[in-house]
């Protein structure tokens, strides 16, 4: 059996995740390919893309690795959810098998706190996932690596879902075991994205002492967060001389070796996500992490007691201060 294992590029935990299972699970000869970023194109231009690759290869099975941006054809939610139900029912029209990784959330959820234009779009996203995603997605094999995102899609209708729990593997380089309080070097790890809360971060640095210094990727795929934005943000709060973007390596070894170098891992997520592998990778190498207290990080906590966590978002710096003081 031949399988065609499909990603995107918009989230390092995802590639990384990606290249580990096609390393280590499929067989060598399974074609492994990266989408193009279709968030430029037109609808019917991603189509024709995603036609031109499933042409392109003999197999049994295609392997999608989903996140919310994957089909996001034209930066459209709409566009990305029909552009999913068209890839599933193209798949199984050449009577192959379709097998389908959730990292993060589906992108259907009802956003409550925006306004009224926000709140509508959201309500027609779900109408359009209940009825056109949720029929083909139950025609694939679900994985997900939680049994609170199981229970949490289970609610939207899917079925056929299977917990294939992520590892955590040791790094051979870790963070020094005490802070220097002179400076703490704050990290967001990973790539930027819109998933993680930038603005909230930077307040969090300015409420911080001075000696607190954060750094985060410099190089974003797509989204909202493009360099200007970032520099803006910086200087409206009066950090150009706290936060630095940095070039994180694709290399992953040396990639988890610039992680050792910080002190503490900030990860301002937006929602929840069920797969973090930002945050495995800062505690495989001993990083003290800061993220939200959502059910996937606690019971992910509750495996190896490692990670901290805030109901608020806004209480980031209160976290970090008493955990390095705990560290020093």
């Amino acid at each position: 059996m031949s399988i065609l294992l499909l990603y995107s590029d918009f989230s390092r935990g995802v590639v990384d995740y990606t290249k580990k299972l096609h390393e280590n699970v499929l067989a060598c000869n399974d074609p492994l390919v990266c989408l193009p970023v279709f968030n430029q194109m037109s609808q019917d231009q991603a189509r024709s893309s995603i036609s031109l690759i499933l042409n392109s290869y003999n197999y049994n099975a295609v392997h999608l690795q989903y996140d919310c941006n994957v089909f996001k054809s034209s930066d459209c939610d709409y566009e990305n959810f029909e552009n999913l139900a068209w890839f599933i029912s193209h798949v199984k029209d050449k009577g192959c098998d379709v097998i389908i990784t959730l990292h993060g959330k589906l992108g259907h959820e009802i956003d409550t706190d925006g306004n009224f234009a926000d709140r509508w779009f959201r309500k027609i996203l779900r109408r359009l996932f209940s009825k056109k995603v949720v029929p083909m997605l139950n025609m694939c094999k679900i994985i997900v690596h939680s049994h609170d995102h199981l229970h949490e899609i289970s609610l939207s209708g899917i079925n056929n879902i299977h917990v294939i729990p992520d590892v955590l593997v040791k790094h051979n380089l870790t963070a020094a075991d005490q802070l220097d309080t002179n400076q703490v070097k704050l990290v967001i790890p990973g790539q930027r994205s819109d998933y993680k809360a930038y603005t909230e971060a930077l307040e969090i640095v300015r409420k911080l002492p001075e000696q607190y210094i954060l750094y985060m990727c410099d190089s974003p795929k797509g989204g909202s967060w493009s360099d200007d934005s970032i520099f803006k943000a910086i200087r409206d709060k009066g950090l150009q001389d706290r936060v630095f973007l940095i070039q994180f390596s694709d290399n992953k070894q040396d990639y988890l070796d610039q992680l050792s170098l910080f002190d503490v891992a900030l990860l301002p997520y937006v929602g929840s996500a069920p797969l973090c592998g930002s945050l495995n990778d800062c505690l495989s190498v001993g990083l003290l992490c800061v993220t939200n207290n959502t059910p996937e990080f606690r019971n992910f906590n509750q495996s190896y007691n490692c990670t901290i966590f805030t109901d608020c978002i806004h209480d980031f710096d209160i976290k970090i201060l008493e955990v390095c003081l705990l560290y020093t």
